[in-house]
């Protein structure tokens, strides 16, 4: 039987989970976060995973492998349940989610019940929790790297340049203004054929001016489209009046931009851009008719204020 005082410490420690359930559909850090930060909080899963499992452990020790594998399998029906509401309320679905529960399981297995675990659970589970704990450590080198190369914003040199952008990119040792790499942009038709680097690097002060360097292929003129915004952008509606918009247009061979920050500061029409917080930086062609490809490099901040 349990004593008073034992049963009352298992069930306080039970009631301390329950706050943090919500947090599955509250949500953390929003799009606008780093990108270390927002894998950080997806890894909470485990944690939460781990510390549930020690909990029910206090109540209904593990005593065969047997009932190892049904928490395992109630854990996994409970997480696709989890998952399917979320994406019901309008937050995605994410089969990695599903998984770091189960490691969160694993982990605590491995310390109250280790007897009745086998080794192949064990083995797939350390072997995702590995992955996982690889990716958040590329998550925050690859935002130290951008984060900490100011003037330059992406130049294409680092291996981990692609990985921010959105789009079909890609680095190239054709058509290279500077270093050994450019970016290869791929664009499909259709009404905004969009390239996005989100996060840009955050903080554009100090400096007057941005420069940017497109290399067009082809033998014809083309027109594109920049845009440019900082984090404040969504929360005044994420509107054309509230970014910098500039259509420019690329003549054949290498095309070299400059473009005012006090521009940028004061594009937004009802407020200034915060350049300490930027955040996106895009070019697109409107209303694309057949495949393009454009060639970045040396993207960056130029005359830095004394």
């Amino acid at each position: 039987m349990w004593a008073p005082n034992q049963l009352n410490k298992r069930h306080w420690s039970l009631l301390l989970l329950l706050p943090v359930v919500s947090l599955f559909f509250i949500g953390g850090p929003d799009g606008l976060a780093m990108p270390w930060l927002r894998y950080a909080w997806n890894m909470g899963h485990i944690v939460f995973f781990a510390t549930a499992t020690v909990v029910y452990s206090q109540f209904r020790p593990f005593k065969s492998t047997l009932q190892v594998f049904s928490y395992l399998a109630v854990v996994l029906v409970f997480s696709f349940f989890i998952e399917g509401v979320q994406r019901v309320i309008g937050r995605s679905m994410s089969a990695m989610d599903i998984l770091r529960n189960l490691v969160g399981c694993a982990l605590a297995l491995w310390f109250v019940a280790r007897a009745h675990l086998h080794i192949s659970t064990i083995s797939f589970l350390g072997f995702v929790l590995i992955v996982d704990l690889g990716g958040f450590a590329m998550a925050g080198y690859t935002d130290y790297l951008q984060q900490n190369r100011k003037p330059i914003i992406e130049d294409f040199e680092s291996e981990f340049s692609v990985a921010r952008w959105e789009g079909n990119l890609a680095t190239s040792e054709e058509h290279v203004l500077q270093g050994r790499f450019s970016g290869r942009a791929d664009f499909e038709p259709g009404n905004y054929a969009t390239l996005m680097l989100t996060p840009t690097l955050l903080d554009w002060s100090g400096y007057r001016k941005l420069e940017m360097n497109l290399f067009n292929p082809t033998s014809a003129e083309l027109t594109i489209t920049i845009r440019i915004h900082d984090k404040q952008h969504g929360k005044y509606g994420g509107g054309f009046n509230d970014r910098f918009n500039q259509s420019l247009m690329l003549t054949p061979g290498w095309n070299n931009f400059v473009f005012s920050i006090d521009d940028i500061i004061h594009a937004p029409k009802n407020r200034t851009m915060d350049v300490e917080n930027m955040f996106a930086l895009g070019i697109f062609f409107s209303q694309l008719q057949q495949y393009q490809t454009l060639y970045l490099d040396q993207f960056q901040l130029i005359d830095a204020m004394p």
